[in-house]
């Protein structure tokens, strides 16, 4: 009963884990880099960002249940600290290109095998989620950068399908659809942001699809590795569920046509408005010529 996953597991090991601190976000309040006048000040806050990721990687790498009740009370700590460190970082400003980490971080919570408590695996894919959020642009030129072609969504997916591998037990069907779900709305959400408030004009003129149905009908390489690890869950699913979970994310059989018709239909009108500019500009050089041939026979007259 006091094993892992028994009625007892958490009393008896809150009894031997002495209580943790409420994460703060104050500890990790470090002047910024550009109040310092050291401009190596970046890169030290990119090291300890790093050393908190392996610090983080190696908290995972612990099996024995005892540290279970660790990895609860000291994963939301590691989250406050990779977030304060992330802001501090000029050349990326987010975790959105932490690759390294991500696969690091998949490896060592895939030791736990599916002993891993729901609560920690919460924990985790929370963490992981909030990683979504947009960024500044990772060569720090300020320019906002979405989450929806970087590596913490392919990696996430990955983590998905490796725990979804290992049965039922730590990540159910209706749960592994339900998160793949969130994944795919939060870089919906940061593009959105990135390009725009969700009425600009100039996103509408591209296309009424959702940028996800965008990005999985046009399959640009950046996209490319994300979709390969959507398309292994989906042949893990029964065909029903496959279908259910393309139609809520729109890309079904019928929204990829009617996207595809759209844009061709977008395509050919830019095509006509080329056709029609050049033909306008073509009556614009004739009636420069006309004038000029008229200036000319007059001074010829004169």
């Amino acid at each position: 009963r006091t094993a892992v996953n028994g009625d007892l597991h958490d009393v008896v090991a809150v009894q031997m884990l002495p209580p943790r601190p409420k994460s703060d976000g104050k500890e990790w309040d470090i002047p910024s880099p550009s109040s310092q006048p050291d401009s190596n000040s970046s890169s030290l806050f990119c090291v300890l960002r790093a050393v908190v990721e392996g610090a983080f990687v190696h908290l995972l790498n612990f099996v024995q249940p005892l540290h279970e009740v660790a990895l609860k009370e000291q994963i939301p700590r590691f989250e406050v600290a990779l977030d304060k460190l992330s802001e501090l970082v000029v050349s990326s400003g987010n975790m959105l290109h932490e690759r390294s980490f991500f696969m690091s971080l998949i490896h060592a919570t895939l030791k736990h095998k599916s002993k891993l408590q729901h609560g920690t695996r919460d924990l985790i894919v929370d963490c992981w989620l909030k990683w979504f959020r947009v960024g500044e642009g990772k060569n720090g030129g300020g320019g906002r950068e979405s989450s929806m072609a970087a590596p913490v969504h392919e990696c996430f997916i990955l983590l998905l399908n490796e725990w979804a591998s290992l049965g039922n037990v730590l990540l159910p069907r209706d749960k592994l659809v339900s998160l793949s779900e969130d994944a795919a709305k939060a870089a919906e959400e940061s593009e959105k942001i990135c390009r725009g408030d969700d009425n600009d004009d100039n996103n509408k003129e591209e296309s009424s699809s959702s940028f996800f149905t965008n990005a999985w009908v046009k399959d640009e390489s950046n996209f490319q590795p994300i979709k390969l690890q959507y398309e292994r869950m989906l042949k893990s699913l029964p065909a029903t569920n496959a279908e259910q979970w393309k139609q809520t994310l729109e890309i079904d059989d019928d929204h990829i046509q009617a996207l595809k018709d759209e844009i061709q239909k977008k395509e050919a009108e830019r095509e006509e408005k080329k056709k029609r500019a050049r033909e306008k500009e073509k009556e614009r050089s004739e009636r420069k010529k006309k004038k000029a041939r008229k200036s000319q026979r007059t001074e010829v007259d004169l």
